[in-house]
């Protein structure tokens, strides 16, 4: 059986997705197109543009491309506005965010023309602005990473997944490329994490665990399954935040100087860094790294821990189970780790910095602290991670508890662990605050588990404590 995750919010899901198809009415009128072409022309100067396609939708974004008699091309993208709060902020920080890393790396990049906010954007049939907008050139591209590395005759609803035959050497020649990027990255550090706001690793840690137990809170459909499943989650977020409040989640030594590592400086770090967001050429080289929206200042725990992409299919997403996930990965590990032990940064002036970095990511992988960091940033796979993984590391001790690598049989979390002892154990550890909230938060979670519906945030102020 598949390990109990928080499952995301479909009311919520389709609402948005309803909201998305509203808007999409709107994008293929003839006279909002020509408006993007128009505006594309201005920041695009001189050549003669000939075609304006039908606009593309990727993730979070859409975007028109403009073809150009002579190259390159240029495209338009726009947030779509039923997934972002804060698209202008979002859209302003990934254009800081490609700047800075084309003034400091040799990453290819795509090169912003520029980026202009609601007020400058199209109106569309509605009347409606279409939105914050960025203009960049078109890069020619034959496919992204995620294609070379997936499994032939895969169908583009299933998960990609690495093709299990894959040459070694064409593995290493791909991760190595890959290798690179992480490489510079880890480079470009700055004094403190996130939007340059939290001074230390530790205070980051408390600060996502206290969001992991928000989302548990506000989630009002398919947050629980059951009575027992609420307080798993209810007890695992509540022991997440006293580990991060005592200090035990950020890792990190001492340098030379003795100042903690968990103390900075804090290199640069992007979420959706993976294979599908790296555009190759026909040789398999990499053409450019694109969507850096959701990239910032991280605890250098992050940049040390091996990526878990290296499947293309995350831990939580594998068929069969953590551990089996964690098995394939594992030889898949050490040729990513063998080709960053050869790797330099072009504009490091000191030789070793891949073989460091790779030692790091194996020391990551064997004490288990790759769970611990992957945990803290992905809500929805945190529960599985936490009772698989976390609880025995922290709260038990023993042959294995600490490991990263697959262990004797894959764990349900849901039906094997915790049994009722432990989970009566782990109670213990909360205070008597956080015990005696308990029923009240299970019965709330039931409640709106039956009522359904949406409340929006936004609009009305939250009136649920975040126990």
């Amino acid at each position: 059986m598949a390990p109990s995750y928080e499952n995301y919010d479909d009311v919520a899901w389709d609402y948005n997705d309803a909201l998305f198809q509203a808007w999409r009415k709107t994008l293929l009128k003839e006279d909002l197109q020509r408006a993007i072409a128009r505006l594309i022309m201005k920041h695009r100067m001189g050549g003669q543009p000939v075609e304006i396609c039908a606009p593309r939708k990727g993730a979070f974004n859409v975007h028109y491309r403009l073809k150009y008699m002579s190259k390159p091309d240029a495209l338009a993208r726009f947030p779509i506005p039923a997934y972002f709060r804060s698209a202008e902020e979002k859209l302003a920080a990934e254009v800081a965010t490609i700047r800075y890393v084309a003034d400091h790396t040799t990453i290819p990049l795509p090169f912003v023309l520029h980026h202009g906010t609601r007020e400058e954007s199209p109106r569309n049939i509605n009347g409606d602005l279409m939105g914050p907008f960025v203009i960049m050139e078109w890069v020619e591209n034959t496919g992204d990473m995620g294609d070379a590395l997936n499994t032939p005759g895969l169908i583009r609803e299933d998960h990609p997944i690495l093709d299990p035959a894959i040459d070694e050497t064409r593995l290493a020649h791909l991760y190595g490329q890959m290798a690179d990027v992480l490489l510079q990255l880890s480079q470009c550090t700055f004094p403190a994490i996130g939007s340059l706001s939290l001074a230390t690793a530790s205070d980051y840690y408390r600060a996502l665990a206290d969001l992991h137990l928000q989302q548990l809170v506000y989630q009002r459909n398919d947050a629980v399954r059951s009575a027992r499943d609420a307080r798993k989650k209810y007890v695992a977020r509540h022991l997440f935040c006293k580990l991060a409040a005592e200090d035990r989640l950020a890792g990190g030594g001492s340098d030379e100087n003795g100042k903690h590592e968990r103390d900075g400086p804090f290199p640069l770090w992007c979420d959706d860094f993976r294979p599908t967001n790296v555009l190759v050429n026909q040789d398999e080289t990499i053409a450019a790294v694109i969507d850096w929206e959701y990239s910032y200042a991280a605890p250098v725990d992050f940049v040390r821990c091996p990526p878990w992409w290296l499947l293309l299919v995350a831990p939580e997403d594998w068929k069969g189970g953590l551990d089996d996930w964690a098995a394939h990965y594992e030889p898949r590990l050490d040729t990513f780790l063998r080709v960053l032990a050869l790797r330099d940064d072009p504009r490091s002036t000191g030789a070793g910095a891949g073989r460091r970095l790779a030692e790091h990511m194996r020391a990551s992988w064997q004490t288990g602290h790759f769970w611990v960091v992957y945990a803290a940033q992905r809500t929805f796979a945190f529960d599985g991670i936490y009772w698989r993984f976390l609880d025995k590391k922290f709260f038990e001790s023993g042959p294995g508890s600490g490991s990263g690598g697959a262990a004797s049989g894959d764990i349900d979390p849901d039906v094997s662990y915790p049994d009722d002892a432990t989970l009566e154990a782990r109670i213990d550890e909360l205070s008597p605050e956080q015990v005696a909230a308990m029923d009240d938060f299970v019965a709330r979670k039931l409640r709106e588990k039956e009522e359904g519906g949406l409340v929006d945030w936004y609009a009305l102020e939250a009136s649920q404590p975040v126990v």
